[in-house]
Parts: C-alpha cells; structure tokens; sequence
C-alpha cells in the first residue's frame, strides 16, 4: 500500500521527544513511536517494522517516526566498525521494505553513524537527507521546506551497502563541516 503521508525518519537521541513537541505544534503532523527497542537484530527489526507499517497508514501531509526502518542494520555497522561484537549478516537479512521518503538527522549524532547518514545514505540521494538542530522550531522549519529529487532505494538494497561500505578517516573533518 502506497503511503497517503510524507514519511519521515528523524534520527537521533531525543527523537521521540522532539517529534512528540513538533506534533503538538502543527496540526499537519502525526507521529509514531518504536518505545523501547531490543537489542537482538531480529527482534528489533521486527519492532521497527511494525511501527513503520503503522506509520504509513497515517493521512497527515508528515509523519514524523522517531527510528529508521533498518536501525537494526546501522547499529550493527556501527558496532563493526568499532570493533565490538556484532550481527550485521543476521540484521541485513532482517531488512525489508522501503526507506521513509526523508531522513532527519541530528547534527549530533556521534560517529559512526553521522557517516552512515551523511555519508553513505546522502551519496544515494543528496535531497533526501537533511541534517537539523533537533528541536521542534527546526524540524517544522525543515518540513516546510523538503526538497524533491531522487527516491532512496529500498530498504534491502540500502541494509546491503553495510558489508562493504566503510567511511573514509579523511571525510570525517567533512562530515563534521556538513553538519554545521
């Protein structure tokens, strides 16, 4: 089923309070939360995939959701590229679906994950995600403002990217710069 909202994935540590706040402000924005994730990549693909199939029912002109569809994906690489203990064959196999239509992503977010978003994700499709000071005053400024151009691919396609998608230590000072 074809979303009737403009889907969007705002990523970072207080989401769920900034998109809780920003819906309170306009009457044009729904939200949905994920509450708490499990740490399991299964498990918690399963989680987020049930509170973005709720998402895309809404019929707002944006719903805000406070997770990405393959958070379990990210985690996973990020967790490899620090060298932890990791799933991240078992989380991209638990990809499916598709991408919101944008990600909102806090200008804070530590890395890796910074580059996951304004790196990996950003090189798919430059207008499809926007960094922002994650307070309610800025993401209804940014929401009054999204860009069109190039859909992100689906979410299996993007989870693939993980095994082989590293970022450079160069772009680190960059991806800092982008974000400012």
């Amino acid at each position: 089923m074809a979303a009737m909202t403009t889907l969007v994935a705002v990523v970072g540590s207080d989401a769920a309070a900034v998109i809780s706040a920003t819906a309170e402000m306009a009457a044009n924005v729904t939200i949905e939360t994920v509450g708490e994730v499990p740490e399991r990549p299964i498990e918690a693909a399963s989680v987020i995939t049930q509170t973005w199939s709720r998402a895309r029912r809404h019929g707002s002109v944006y719903t805000l959701v406070d997770v990405d569809p393959i958070g379990a994906v990210v985690a996973e690489w990020a967790r490899r590229l620090r060298g932890e203990d990791n799933d991240l064959e078992v989380a991209i196999g638990s990809a499916s679906g598709t991408l919101p239509d944008y990600y909102l992503v806090a200008r804070e977010l530590p890395d890796p994950e910074i580059h996951w978003y304004l790196g990996l994700v950003r090189s798919l499709s430059a207008s499809r995600v926007l960094t922002s000071d994650l307070v309610p005053s800025a993401v209804l400024g940014t929401l009054s403002s999204l860009p069109s151009g190039k859909e992100l691919p689906g979410a299996a396609v993007l989870a693939e990217q993980a095994r082989v998608w590293v970022p450079l230590p160069e772009l680190e000072t960059v991806g800092r710069l982008l974000t400012s």
